[in-house]
């Protein structure tokens, strides 16, 4: 289904996501994994990294040679590892 949506809407600009409010992150419980794509060109990968590594329990991990819509194929093994490394904290 990714590889569809990528192959008909690939070259279409993103729609922004609305960041949540800082007091919402800062109140998280629970361990947050954040993959970023290392060759996204829909984020700034180091801005995306330092913003996310502000809040407590946030652990981002940027896989280099993806890119943003091709990430959960391309690196689908790297990403499955990630999460479940990230379950085990």
């Amino acid at each position: 289904m990714t590889g569809a949506a990528a192959d008909a809407f690939g070259g279409l600009p993103s729609v922004p996501t609305k960041i949540p409010a800082k007091a919402v992150l800062n109140d998280l419980q629970v361990p947050v994994l954040v993959v970023v794509a290392g060759r996204s060109r829909v984020h700034q990968v180091k801005r995306v990294a330092q913003r996310a590594l502000r809040f407590p329990q946030v652990r981002v991990e940027i896989v280099d040679g993806a890119s943003h819509y091709g990430l959960p194929m391309t690196h689908a093994d790297q990403v499955a590892a990630l999460i479940l490394q990230d379950g085990q904290r």
